[in-house]
């Protein structure tokens, strides 16, 4: 059974190829609160969180292990990817002259479950790999 795509922004074959206009429209709220967010350059010298979320999700949507999984898995993994940082702009500060995210505030979680409220996540019996 082919489950529905909740959301029209994941990648799809033959290209592979993310629509960030269309993700950027649609999330503005939070998606500008993680470009406004800094990283320390040691350890992300890409830049800022919103860079890092692209180069993360650029990278998945390259990987064979994921364009292999059914089209419910690549979205739930895919979210995930988009969302793994979405905490930072709530804990992110600078100490000592270093930037630092120890640790994501829980109460972050709003903005995801707002994102999702309308289209909840589909069900996969896909395992989804290590």
């Amino acid at each position: 059974m082919v489950m529905p795509i909740y959301f029209d922004f994941i990648p799809q074959p033959p290209l592979w190829r993310i629509d960030w206009p269309c993700i950027e429209t649609e999330n503005r709220s939070w998606l500008s609160r993680l470009e406004a967010t800094p990283q320390d350059a040691e350890w992300h010298a890409e830049g800022n969180v919103l860079v890092h979320t692209k180069m993360v999700c650029e990278a998945l949507a390259g990987l064979e292990e994921w364009r292999s999984l059914d089209e419910a898995a690549r979205e739930i993994v895919f979210v995930a990817a988009l969302m793994h940082d979405i905490g930072k702009p709530d804990c992110t500060k600078t100490q000592d002259g270093r930037i630092v995210s120890h640790r994501i505030d829980f109460s972050s979680l709003a903005p995801p479950r707002l994102f999702v409220r309308e289209r909840p996540l589909p069900q996969t019996s896909h395992p989804i790999p290590n």
